[in-house]
């Protein structure tokens, strides 16, 4: 004969035990896949992240490229202007670098420094304020602080004859 428990329907205790555990089951399911997708989602947003940052470090430096060898250009179309044409006067130095540099936002200077040897500098120095620097000499600072004397000693020295622009004040000073 059948045992009587086994026959016996089965009781609410038991279901609940059943039901709280597969509940069980089902929530640790449900909390580990939206772990997993939240940890998916923050690498992709990570990954997001760094390649907008490797963009924008990609056109920033491409920006930096193209200003320097605009820059470069400018540069050495003027040292080969002054090249061919030792004689420039002030003038045509500046209406050159004005229309050369114009729009090139990085270059705020250029300066023209020949290389005078010692025995030249006076015949220099007059050719200079013969062309309009009536003031010109050419000088360096003074050791000490407080001023700018002439220059003396060597063999050879390299003053700015022609600044752009005009204002600048380094004209004359032996660098």
């Amino acid at each position: 004969m059948p045992d009587p428990e086994i026959l016996k329907p089965p009781t609410a205790s038991r279901h609940t035990w059943r039901d709280s555990l597969f509940l069980l089951g089902v929530l640790i399911l449900g909390s580990t896949l939206t772990l997993i997708a939240g940890s998916s989602l923050q690498q992709t947003e990570a990954l997001l992240r760094q390649e907008s940052l490797t963009v924008i470090r990609r056109q920033v430096v491409d920006a930096f490229e193209e200003e320097m060898i605009r820059t470069i250009e400018a540069i050495r179309s003027a040292g080969l202007m002054l090249e061919s044409n030792p004689q420039i006067t002030r003038e045509q130095f500046n209406g050159y670098m004005q229309k050369l540099l114009d729009g090139q936002l990085s270059v705020t200077l250029i300066e023209w420094q020949p290389i005078v040897p010692a025995s030249q500098l006076q015949a220099f120095e007059a050719a200079a304020r013969a062309s309009g620097f009536a003031q010109y000499r050419v000088v360096q600072p003074v050791i000490n602080g407080g001023g700018w004397e002439p220059v003396s000693g060597r063999q050879e020295y390299v003053p700015v004859l022609y600044a752009w622009p005009e204002s600048y004040r380094t004209v004359g000073l032996d660098m």
